[in-house]
């Protein structure tokens, strides 16, 4: 599988944790920027991950821790932010997104995780969060275009296991009474291709 372009460590000191931040925004289409750091020394991984998004608070609509994992020997702990800030720094498009999955129900650490599969649960996690978050569902009406292209690109979005199995995975659908229905892991047919939405001339 094709590797992301690795986001640029900067200095490790003595933080307990590394920080890696996904950007969204949209341009022609859905893109990302990705930045990695080390915490700095007594910094909450949160306030690490807002310092990343190279902006000051006031201007950062939407935060959120996505996934963790070990990585060469740390824990590693990704966020996102929706809309990315910093709309002057360079983003990737998209590349071909699938969620990466263990095998091994007593072992969830999925075998062979890349960076695109990490994206892909940000994104698929941010869309479920877009459903049955109310206070993230509050900022979306501050970036419509950004959210509607994340919700587009959970959609069916494939599943891989070691074996190489790819499935959709249902989204989950909010009923009348504002519950959540549905289950995030289950599995079903074969996968559909990647969503992509056209969002051009389209901003937040």
């Amino acid at each position: 599988m094709r590797r992301l372009p690795r986001g640029r460590m900067t200095t490790r000191d003595a933080g307990s944790v590394d920080i890696e931040l996904i950007a969204l925004r949209v341009e022609a289409a859905l893109a990302y920027r990705l930045v990695r750091s080390a915490t700095c020394p007594g910094e909450h991984p949160d306030d690490a991950a807002l310092r990343l998004t190279g902006s000051d608070r006031t201007h950062v609509q939407a935060l959120h821790s996505t996934s963790w994992r070990w990585e060469r020997g740390r824990v590693m702990l990704t966020y996102a932010v929706v809309p990315d800030p910093r709309h002057d720094l360079p983003a990737q498009p998209l590349p071909s997104l699938g969620v990466a999955i263990s095998d091994d129900p007593a072992r969830p650490t999925p075998h062979g995780l890349h960076d695109h599969h990490v994206l892909a649960h940000a994104i698929r996690h941010l869309a479920d969060l877009h459903t049955s978050d109310p206070i993230v569902r509050a900022t979306a009406d501050d970036a419509p275009v950004t959210w509607a292209a994340i919700c587009t690109a959970a959609t069916d979005m494939p599943v891989d296991t070691r074996e190489g199995a790819r499935r959709p995975v249902p989204r989950r659908q909010p009923d009348p009474t504002g519950n959540v229905r549905g289950h995030i892991g289950s599995r079903g047919r074969p996968a559909a291709r990647t969503s992509t939405v056209s969002t051009a001339n389209a901003t937040d």
